[in-house]
């Protein structure tokens, strides 16, 4: 299939109609194909598309349809705020611009020259992964005339409203409608019951919601020279953006992406938090951060690997994750200049070193970073180098306040563990790091982690530069190893 894609500052057109695409607001989220199904997913097989008010999928897909046929999608526009779509039909172009609402559970279909089309919608109820309800029955009811379908057992509720009121049917989890020249159809979701949508849709205009997602992006850019650099770093950063979810009960924060990983996750967030920042996203990074905060204050100060967005977690942590948080911490003082900010997560940042990471050593044995298939066996290069890094920071940050004890503390401890580092995990034979010691044995599975001492600063110039060397003699040519059998 011959294809192209064009982007410029505001959009860029993809012409493979077949591949899923991802719409975003703050609340909710659209995966789909131009006009079927996207049935992906690793945690929930074939399901983690689709329309998600988190922690419920409302929406399987939508699609048109003519005469019973579905309408084949002729391209796919994406812009920052909005996805559009053409279609032809019988010579004439039919358009349908899909957005997801910016800080509501709303999706909104504007869709012009469609008369004698059927819009046809999925009606669905998978709760998110790791949850301990089951999905539910959807009952079908009425909201001012427009159909509605409720959970029995719960209170998740998605009700559909048009303007003009167009006439519509019901057949099973089917809803359609039957549009006329110009429509928009609204579809508001929430797992929180009729109040949460009531007040979605009071009020709810297409023209009202597209300006207010354009200005949440259009604020957020300056235009940069040359023009097809300046392109890619303003993609890049809505890409940032469209990753930022704000979930009720829970906070906001950067989730590790779409369609797998809508979530919050411990080192993801940790390893976001800088590109936030160096994007101007001072509030999203501190928001991303002290979700994760206000977490580990509750877990003894581990900071946890994964928060689902029905607010349970997963994996209470692995070993790198919470000493990455404490160099966060620093990373925002240095871009922002927040002092009050620093001082006010001070004491909860030296509890994740002292209380936590070293509790029972300097550095822990135990999980490492989790795609290192070996992580729980013997000391990790991964979990020592970010120790490391994070003891660095809080030095300078008690320093900083006055606190010249705390501060040579944490600097002792610091270059104690880069000792370790330098003399236990290197391997002069093999003119590398090793990843694992354990049981005084270094083991060297070569594993991407064994380059962290150059991202850290902690290997001196000659070692690093044997380290780059034997990396890409060994690693580079066959790609960087991420599991056993798989390559990147």
């Amino acid at each position: 299939m011959l294809w192209f894609v064009f982007f410029d500052h505001s959009s860029f057109v993809e012409t493979r109609v077949n591949l899923p695409y991802v719409n975003t607001g703050l609340k909710s989220y659209m995966i789909c194909k131009p006009n079927s199904a996207a049935k992906v997913g690793f945690h929930l097989p074939r399901k983690m598309g689709g329309f998600w008010v988190p922690p419920l999928r409302f929406l399987e897909c939508y699609y048109l349809a003519y005469k019973g046929t579905k309408l084949r999608a002729l391209s796919l526009t994406i812009k920052k705020e909005s996805v559009l779509k053409k279609f032809e039909l019988s010579g004439k172009t039919v358009e349908l611009e899909e957005l997801v609402c910016l800080k509501k559970g709303c999706l909104a279909l504007r869709i012009k020259g469609a008369q004698g089309l059927k819009l046809v919608f999925v009606v669905d109820d998978t709760p998110v992964w790791f949850s301990k309800r089951s999905a539910d029955k959807l009952k079908l009811s009425l909201e001012k005339g427009f159909p509605a379908f409720k959970e029995e057992k719960h209170e998740g509720l998605i009700v559909f409203q048009t303007k003009p009121r167009l006439p519509w049917k019901v057949r099973q989890n089917r809803v359609e409608f039957s549009l006329s020249k110009q429509s928009v159809v609204y579809v508001c979701a929430s797992p929180f019951g009729k109040k949460t949508v009531e007040k979605e849709l009071r009020g709810l205009s297409f023209e009202k919601e597209l300006k207010l997602k354009r200005k949440f992006f259009d604020r957020r850019y300056l235009k940069l020279e040359p023009k097809e650099l300046g392109n890619l770093v303003e993609w890049l950063k809505t890409n940032l953006l469209w990753c930022v979810h704000r979930q009720e009960g829970i906070g906001d924060g950067v989730v590790a992406g779409f369609p797998d990983y809508p979530w919050y996750f411990g080192v993801d967030t940790a390893f976001s938090i800088p590109g936030l920042l160096f994007a101007g996203f001072f509030e999203e990074a501190l928001r991303s951060f002290e979700l994760l905060y206000r977490f580990a204050s509750k877990n003894a100060w581990r900071v946890p690997h994964e928060i689902v967005t029905n607010g349970r977690i997963y994996n209470y942590g692995d070993l790198e994750e919470t000493p990455l948080l404490v160099c966060s911490l620093w990373d925002i003082y240095t871009f922002t200049g927040d002092e009050r900010f620093l001082k006010e997560h001070l004491e909860g940042a030296t509890k994740m070193m002292f209380e936590h990471f070293s509790k029972d050593s300097l550095v822990p044995e135990g999980a490492g970073v989790m795609e290192d298939e070996q992580r729980f066996s013997g000391t990790k290069i991964d979990v020592a180098c970010f120790g490391a890094l994070a003891y660095r920071a809080l030095s300078k940050i008690h320093s900083l306040f006055g606190d010249s004890a705390t501060s040579k503390e944490c600097e002792k401890r610091s270059e104690q563990i880069q000792n370790l580092v330098n003399s236990h995990f290197w391997d002069a034979q093999k003119e590398f790091y090793a990843d694992t010691l354990k049981e005084g044995e270094r083991i060297t599975n070569w594993f991407w982690v064994s380059v962290l001492p150059l991202f850290t600063k902690i290997a001196p110039k000659d070692i690093a530069n044997k380290v780059a060397k034997t990396a890409l003699r060994k690693m580079w040519s066959h790609g960087l190893k991420v599991e056993k059998r798989k390559k990147l």
